[in-house]
Parts: C-alpha cells; sequence; structure tokens
C-alpha cells in the first residue's frame, strides 16, 4: 500500500510541476523538482510504511538532506546561469564563439 501512495503522491507532485512548466513556458523546472519528489516518496513510506519507525524516520532524515540539497542547488544553478551556457558543456565554454553556436 506504501508504493501506491508513494506513486499517487508523485504523480500528484509531477501533474503540478507540468502545469507549472506550461503557464511559465519553461520545462527545465522538472529538474528542480526531481530531488524533492524522493523527499516526498520518502515521507509518504514513513508515514504510512510498517518497518521500524526509527528506520522509516532515519531514511526520511537521509533522503530530505541529499533531495533537499539536490534541488537547492539545481535552482540555484538554474537562476545564475543563462539557459544559453547552462545547456553548454563545460569544454565549449571557454571555446571562440562559433563553437558556442555564434557567427564568425
Amino acid at each position: 500500500m506504501t508504493t501506491l501512495w508513494s506513486a499517487v503522491a508523485v504523480a500528484a507532485l509531477m501533474l503540478v510541476t507540468w502545469a507549472v512548466s506550461l503557464r511559465r513556458r519553461d520545462v527545465s523546472i522538472v529538474d528542480v523538482v526531481w530531488g524533492p519528489a524522493f523527499v516526498l516518496v520518502a515521507l509518504v513510506s514513513a508515514l504510512t510504511g510498517d518497518a521500524g519507525s526509527q528506520v522509516r524516520w532515519l531514511l526520511l532524515g537521509l533522503t530530505a538532506a541529499w533531495g533537499l540539497r539536490l534541488g537547492v542547488h539545481l535552482a540555484v544553478g538554474k537562476h545564475r546561469e543563462p539557459d544559453e551556457t547552462a545547456a553548454t558543456p563545460s569544454c565549449v565554454r571557454g571555446a571562440p564563439r562559433p563553437f558556442r553556436g555564434g557567427r564568425w
């Protein structure tokens, strides 16, 4: 039953994320939600699971530390760099302009 509730929670989160991405015309926001979605699964599992409570809350804490850090890291990076350089491999960033999609 835990798996079903986790799937429902993640499906709801991703549907909301999809709706927001349509409104903003920016599908890259799903990257920021990816880590916190794992935290949501861990939270639902901690609340509905049948393993020992100490194990459930430990796993929630570890997953939350990782997932929230990932979400914050991606959100900060998304707002720090323009989209053009965020998708450009680091080996090309220092290359002459023609290799970055510009003109000679």
